[in-house]
Formats: C-alpha cells, structure tokens, sequence
C-alpha cells in the first residue's frame, strides 16, 4: 500500500519543491502578524480566512514538547498562557542567520503582538492559527516566497526528522538509495509501526529499522499522503475515514482522481454513504486501474487500520454498482 501511494506521488507532487511537500494543510482560519522589514516594527495582526493563500504558508504540525516551532506557522489554543508560549516557539523558528532580521524585529515586538491576540476572543482562538508574514517595499510576502524562510523551515524540519541510529549498510526501501540517517516512516504514517524493537518479533532494539527511507522519498510519501487527505478521503460510519487509493497507469490515475474531485466540488466535503453509488460508477468505469480501500480510525496521533481491502479490479465494483441498483429498485 505504501508503495501505491509513492506512485501517486509520483503523479501528482514529484516536482514540487523540497519544502512543499514537507508542508502540511493548515486548515483553519488564521491571523497573519505583519512585519514591516522597512521599518523594523511590528505592523498589524491581520485576520484570513482558511484556505485564502494556504498554498503559500508553511504549517508542520509535530506532537511533543518543543521549545521551537518547526514551521512559521502555528494552532492557538484558546489559553492565554498556552497561546503565550505559542507565540514564543513560533518566534523562535526565525532563530536562524537567514531570518535573523525578521527574529529582531519579532523580539522587539513580542508584548505588542501579545496584548493583540489577547484582544481575540479565547474562544474563537481555539480554531484559529497565526502565521508570519513580512513586508518589503510596500509588498506583502507570505513564507512560500520568502527564500530565507522556505530555507529556514527546510532545514528544521530536516533536522528534526533524521533518526540518531545509523547505519551504513541502509538503503531507502522505495528508492534503493544508501542512507546513513534517515526520518522514520511513522512520521507519516501513525500506523506504522513494524519498524520499532518491541513491534517486531526478534527484532533488536539496537536495530536502526527494517523501512529505512531517504529524506526525499520521505518528502515524497508525506505529499502523497497530504493529497490523500484532500482528494481522497471520505468520512465512514463510526468516524472511521475512507482512503481509496488508485493504482495503474498514471493517465488512468488523473482521470478517477479528476472525476472525484469533481464530486467534491459539487457537493463538497460528504460522507461516504451519500455518494456511494457515484463513486461506484466511477471507479468502474476506468479499465486500467485497480484500487485500495482503507478504513482507518485516526485520533489525535493514533491512527488504525480496521480494514484494508486490496487490489479491487473495475469489473468487481461494476458488479457491486449492478446488484445494489437492483437491491435499491
């Protein structure tokens, strides 16, 4: 299954930048705290809506206690004393000789920009994110287009993400390249974990994994994943969510993914249930493509495969389609 998502990646998010494809969906409204580079100050918090310009902020969401932020981006929690410490660990992600003018400028700025947030409502902030954004020559420039933060945030999250244990005999599982320290593949998947002491029968702990991955295939694998979430995914009964993962031709591909997300831009986001018949009709009507279907419960950071269904042929979807139709007539 992992190796069909590479190959969607391999459609759909192969060249995008390195940084890109580390970079999460934010999902939420948010505000942006302007810093004027001009003039060295702290300009305006400024409120956008989700989705107006998301393509251009950089979010990385990591569970644990971290004293910087991996992205110039991050959640409010509707705490002050919590969204305090937020607004730390966010400018400290511009701790860095790329950055260094927008981390003064910040610094400088930090009671200003705190006594603005306090002015929102602790229960909108539970929903909101803030992400900074900085101003040259009269311009907004969001972190995308920024070259000294789009470095920053690469770096970061490259070295967060290599394992300590190395091992000079590894080769990445999807790509054959050596690799001496490499990002675990649980960082993408919550569900994999056949590759941790403990997990594995015999395995040693002093193991450095049996899925080693190069930082690039990771990169790969974790795009692949975000475009899942977007484009791919249903929500099931009991919660569960639904990934239907296409594999073939890389034509065939585009076109079952096309004649999905159309269904979503007609109807947007909906259950599983209230389009069942529609998707059955288009996932048999190409040919050259078989699928995967996943059920999985995520929560929080826990996720579980409940169901994994492989390699369904169109002609067997077709057959599903015919004889519900007539259960239904």
């Amino acid at each position: 299954m992992i190796e069909k998502i590479y190959d969607i990646a391999k459609v759909y998010v192969k060249d995008l930048p390195f940084e890109k494809k580390l970079s999460q969906n934010l999902g939420r409204d948010k505000y942006l705290i302007v810093i004027n580079l001009d003039e060295k100050k702290f300009e305006d918090l400024v409120f956008s809506e989700v989705g107006v310009n998301d393509e251009k902020i950089f979010f990385y969401q990591k569970k644990g206690n971290f004293s910087v932020s991996f992205s110039p981006s991050i959640y409010l929690q509707g705490d002050d004393k919590k969204d305090k410490n937020a607004l730390k660990k966010l400018i400290e992600f511009f701790n860095h000789e790329k950055t260094k003018d927008i981390y003064e400028v910040l610094l400088s700025s930090f009671d200003a920009i705190y006594e603005k947030l306090t002015q929102i409502d602790k229960r909108e902030r539970q929903n909101l994110a803030i992400v900074i954004v900085v101003k040259i020559n009269g311009e907004i420039i969001y972190p995308a287009d920024h070259e000294g933060i789009a470095e920053v945030f690469r770096s970061r999250l490259t070295e967060s993400l290599k394992s300590s244990k190395k091992d000079a005999h590894s080769r990445c599982f999807l790509c054959g390249r050596e690799v001496d320290s490499y990002p675990i593949l649980n960082e993408v998947f919550k569900f994999s974990s056949f590759d941790k002491p403990g997990f594995t029968p015999v395995m040693s702990r002093n193991s450095a994994g049996i899925s080693n991955i190069c930082m690039d295939c990771f990169a790969d694998l974790k795009a692949a994943r975000n475009f899942i979430n977007e484009n791919l995914t249903f929500s099931f009964f009991g919660g569960g969510k639904l990934w239907i993962i296409p594999s073939g031709d890389s034509l065939g591909i585009k076109k079952v993914v096309n004649n999905i997300t159309n269904i979503f831009s007609k109807k947007g986001r909906t259950t599983f249930a209230n389009i069942e018949r529609e998707l059955e009709e288009i996932l048999s009507d190409e040919i050259s493509i078989h699928y995967d279907f996943v059920i999985l419960r995520i929560s929080n950071n826990e996720e579980k495969i409940l169901l994994h269904i492989e390699d369904v042929s169109p002609s067997r979807i077709s057959q599903i389609h015919t004889t519900s139709k007539k259960i239904v007539t």
